[in-house]
């Protein structure tokens, strides 16, 4: 539930409203320039080919590597404008036929159980810059994520950092900044006085939604932006 703050609005209309610029305000930053291709490095060692399932791919700025390694690319967007945006880039700067980007009645995830608009399997899905922490319900996420990639795919997840050192850090973050009357872009991303609330997942809690249906092969702490990346397996047998 968004919170009844009137700078508050829903994540896909706060998505909406910085689409044009969403690309300007990432690529400025040095740090996620980097952890973008710290994240694609440690995708390709892992996924040499296949099928993959961008999911809240944004405007995407995964998609140039993906093409580059001629990975088949289901791109799951659900704001109409960052999916505007990716489309835009896509024709104009990609020559890549290997992308099918999902329309709207297909991006939400709590309906992939029952009606899988995916024709294959994927291999796997890359889920980066906090898109997890986004979403609240976990358990059905990752049920969702069970019925769409194949025994043996893997999950890349780019989330807030919720280790103890990284919540940690958290906490004196925010203090210091309420401390100076300051908000956290982090914990809150703001945008021209509009935010959208944001679900700090603990990694038990991801663990204990995923345990299921995927294993945990890794947790790295990405702590230049007080992130973690997090690697599943699916188990081999189906659930």
């Amino acid at each position: 539930m968004v919170p009844k703050a009137n700078n508050y609005v829903p994540v896909i209309e706060f998505y909406d409203l910085i689409a044009e610029e969403y690309d300007v305000l990432l690529n400025r930053n040095p740090q996620d320039v980097f952890i973008r291709n710290y994240i694609k490095n440690i995708f390709l060692q892992a996924v040499k080919e296949g099928t993959v399932i961008d999911f809240g791919g944004g405007t995407g700025l995964d998609l140039p590597w993906l093409c580059e390694n001629n990975f088949k690319i289901y791109f799951c967007e659900p704001s109409a404008k960052m999916l505007l945006q990716a489309k835009k880039m896509s024709r104009e700067k990609l020559n890549c036929n290997k992308i099918v980007f999902l329309e709207t009645g297909n991006t939400d995830f709590h309906f992939w159980a029952t009606k899988n608009p995916f024709p294959e399997k994927a291999n796997a899905i890359l889920a980066n810059f906090s898109v997890l922490n986004c979403i609240s319900d976990m358990n059905e996420l990752f049920l969702s994520f069970s019925k769409v990639i194949c025994p043996g795919g893997y999950i890349f997840i780019t989330m807030l950092d919720t280790t103890f050192t990284g919540t940690v850090q958290y906490l004196l973050k925010n203090f210091y900044l309420r401390l100076t009357g300051k908000n956290t872009a982090a914990s809150s991303p703001n945008y021209k006085h509009k935010k959208h609330f944001v679900y700090r997942h603990s990694v038990k809690k991801i663990r204990t939604s995923a345990d299921k249906y995927f294993s945990i092969r890794d947790i790295i702490p990405l702590r230049q932006r007080g992130l973690m990346l997090i690697k599943l397996k699916r188990n081999d047998a189906e659930t």
